[in-house]
Formats: structure tokens, sequence, C-alpha cells
């Protein structure tokens, strides 16, 4: 049930302030590479971006979940994954320069 549920979980969870830790619980309950993953690893891309202000381990999730999303040939998964990150991305260019928060990525 709780696999089920991971979806509509990930987006009651993914803007508040304790989402990094609920979603890094979720994932112990999925396959890490199932769809299931990629749909928890949205919310989790702008948990970790934009309410802890980790832009690197959010771009590395934003990576693993477009691979998934991609592997999947979900579309929908891919949109929502890419939407979130760019949403990161938004976030912290209006608190980092270009060449910093590239720097941070690799």
């Amino acid at each position: 049930m709780a696999i089920a549920l991971s979806p509509t979980l990930a987006r009651i969870y993914g803007d508040s302030p304790e989402a990094a830790k609920i979603l890094a619980q979720a994932f112990l309950l999925v396959p890490p590479d199932s769809s299931e993953a990629g749909n928890l690893l949205t919310p989790y891309i702008g948990a970790l971006g934009m309410l802890q202000g980790d832009y690197s381990r959010a771009m590395e999730a934003f990576d693993q979940g477009l691979v998934i999303a991609r592997r999947a040939q979900d579309s929908t998964l891919e949109m929502a994954t890419t939407a979130r990150a760019a949403q990161v991305d938004r976030f912290s260019s209006a608190s980092l320069p270009g060449p910093e928060k590239e720097s941070t990525r690799h």
C-alpha cells in the first residue's frame, strides 16, 4: 500500500521542512530505479534545493530522476522532474551567481 501511495505522499510532503527526511525514508520502501522512486525524486529535488539549499544534491537527484523517467519512457515523470529542477535552478539563481552555481554541480 505504501508503494502505491508514494506519488501522493511525495506531493504532500514535497514542500515541508522535514520533506527530505520523510522522502529519504520512503525511498527505503521502493526499488531504487523504479518509477515509484522517480516519483519520490521529483519532490526530493525541491526539498534538497529549495528547503535545504543543497543545489548539488538536488541536481544529482534530478539526474537520477531523469534516467528513471527516460528508462520507463514516462514523459509525465520526465516533465515533472525537469520542471522541479527548473524551479530549484531559478531559486538558486536568485542567491548564487552563475559560475559559482555551476561549479557546485560538478
